[in-house]
């Protein structure tokens, strides 16, 4: 008996080691692709702009590219009850541009949103309705991985290219930076166990 839990012992502590191993290699390829993540250029078009609202500098980023041409509409993720063009135009200093109707007309706002999922799931429903065959998707650096594999998921025949953007306040700390890139990397896994069937959120 004591031999048998000795190799247990010897098993179970074996395992802990490969799965410790296994996400410290995954934390750090994690970290790789946050690092060396770029917007395409503005030359590359698609049929429509998509932000997901939650952080700084996003919508105001969104709103540039579809006044540069970048794409023909823009649809806004998440967007609170009550929220219109105008108070989005407004809070990202582009007031000058409120009166432009034509501006306002290529701008839609999804308000049923209230997480990375629903966005994806949002904006399926708008890009199936708009006839929308590629996207380009912004939202904040650290948020990139874990949206691009809810869009992935929902929309797998949509092409969809990464436009990363990084918060216009002053930059994070070492610390603050590590603590958030580990709070995204378990969300990361959370969902690829999600979409694998081995784990469903209560």
């Amino acid at each position: 008996m004591i031999f048998t839990i000795k190799k247990l012992l010897a098993y179970a502590l074996m395992l802990l080691a490969t799965l410790a191993l296994v996400w410290a290699v995954g934390f750090g390829l994690f970290l790789y692709q946050l690092n060396h993540q770029s917007a395409p250029s503005n030359n590359i078009h698609s049929n429509a702009i998509v932000v997901l609202t939650g952080g700084d500098n996003r919508v105001r980023e969104g709103i540039r590219l579809l006044e540069e041409g970048v794409g023909d509409k823009l649809f806004i993720s998440g967007v609170g009850q009550g929220v219109t063009v105008e108070d989005i135009l407004r809070a990202s200093n582009y007031s000058s541009l409120i009166p432009d109707e034509a501006l306002k007309s290529r701008i839609t706002l999804g308000r049923t949103a209230e997480n990375t999922k629903g966005n994806a799931e949002e904006t399926n429903r708008w890009t199936t309705e708009n006839n929308i065959r590629s996207i380009r998707l912004v939202t904040a650096y650290y948020h990139m991985p874990r949206s691009q594999l809810e869009f992935h998921h929902f929309m797998p025949h949509i092409e969809i290219l990464q436009h990363p953007v990084h918060p216009a306040s002053a930059q994070l700390s070492p610390k603050e930076d590590l603590k958030l890139s580990l709070t995204e990397y378990h969300k990361f896994i959370a969902v690829l166990l999600r979409q694998a069937g081995l784990w469903q959120p209560s």
